[in-house]
């Protein structure tokens, strides 16, 4: 998988070069796991990774070391839900990504919904659930495929990918979102840190937590707020929850391509600037930011941005589609947007 080195631009094998430090054995002998810490360019040398996700989960003590028949190696990572584990089954002899909720009893149901979506999927690149359950105490978890590798929101920190694994990414990635929507799931939370990586460069969309099933829909959603807030749509952000469907995966699918194409985001600033602007204004010109990415993925991107849900891709199928006529060097069916309903991003 290559990206651009965020110094000198040159093309580099991120895998290849990825630079890792050992947390070493355990009191019981366990083998030794290794934590990523940045990427080596043969021209500007270790350029250590931006994000400290890694090493603020590993300052977390395991609760116990064993959770039903999984043993507790690290954490993978941690949000608001509670924390990921690398854990070892030691039933099956196999790891997996062990996610534990914080609180007891209100997120049981929660998590077994999310486990429930999870379920409902058979795709090669949708990272796969294989049980859940409940310790004696009442946190409720989920065991997971594990995937060893980096996900996009470390590759990300690392530099921009060249437009053929940017390519390459979008088609996997839109493929297995596509299975998604035609079981009738929309996720609501894409966004880098659940696209996981492998050592080959294959993309796994994972953590379903926000999901829902399209059946579920009603006016009780109305004025719901959920997901994070620079990959929101922004019918996401105006709380209409009740209207959010595939287009609204869509829209988040742009805000990566967008990364992956400049290194930024769309819109910045705190929570209430962005929602606002993205509620408000029309996303930037990628090229604005930076000239050499290609015209036709700079349409692609800015489609999948549009405000107005109609007027972007109608399904992830479509905008594989185009992808791959990139790809192809075929003419894509989208037209560039007007660039003067386009912001001008270096004066914001």
């Amino acid at each position: 998988m290559q990206i651009n080195c965020p110094k000198c631009q040159k093309p580099i094998e991120l895998m290849e070069t990825i630079s890792f430090h050992d947390d070493g054995d355990d009191e019981t002998g366990n083998e030794k796991t290794q934590i990523a810490q940045g990427i080596f360019c043969p021209e500007c040398g270790l350029i250590p990774f931006e994000y400290q996700a890694s090493q603020k989960s590993r300052e977390i003590v395991p609760p116990q070391e064993m959770v039903s028949h999984f043993r507790l190696m690290r954490p993978l990572g941690q949000g608001g839900f509670g924390v990921v584990w690398l854990a070892k089954d030691v039933d099956l002899d196999r790891l997996v990504a062990l996610k534990m909720t914080f609180a007891q009893k209100s997120s049981v149901a929660d998590l077994l919904y999310e486990a429930q979506n999870s379920a409902k999927l058979r795709h090669p690149n949708i990272v796969s659930v294989f049980e859940t359950g409940q310790t004696e105490q009442g946190q409720a978890f989920i065991a997971s495929e594990y995937i060893e590798g980096l996900n996009l929101k470390d590759v990300l920190s690392a530099g921009c990918p060249i437009s053929e694994t940017t390519n390459d990414l979008m088609v996997t990635i839109c493929d297995a979102l596509h299975h998604a929507h035609q079981v009738g799931i929309i996720l609501r939370d894409v966004k880098p840190a659940n696209i996981m990586i492998d050592h080959d460069g294959v993309p796994y969309v994972a953590d379903f937590g926000l999901a829902k099933r399209v059946a579920e829909e009603n006016e009780s959603s109305k004025g719901l707020i959920v997901g994070t807030a620079h990959y929101m749509s922004p019918e996401q952000a105006s709380g209409l929850d009740n209207q959010t469907d595939q287009r609204t995966d869509i829209y988040a699918v742009g805000v990566m391509l967008f990364q992956m194409l400049t290194g930024e985001l769309p819109f910045r600033g705190n929570t209430q600037a962005v929602m606002f602007q993205k509620t408000h204004q029309d996303a930037p010109s990628p090229r604005l930011l930076r000239p050499s990415v290609p015209k036709d993925l700079e349409t692609l991107c800015l489609k999948c941005l549009e405000r107005d849900p109609d007027k972007r891709y109608s399904s992830a199928l479509i905008l594989k589609e185009e992808v791959q006529r990139v790809q192809q060097r075929k003419p894509i069916l989208a037209r560039p947007v007007a660039p003067y309903s386009r912001i001008d991003y270096r004066f914001c």
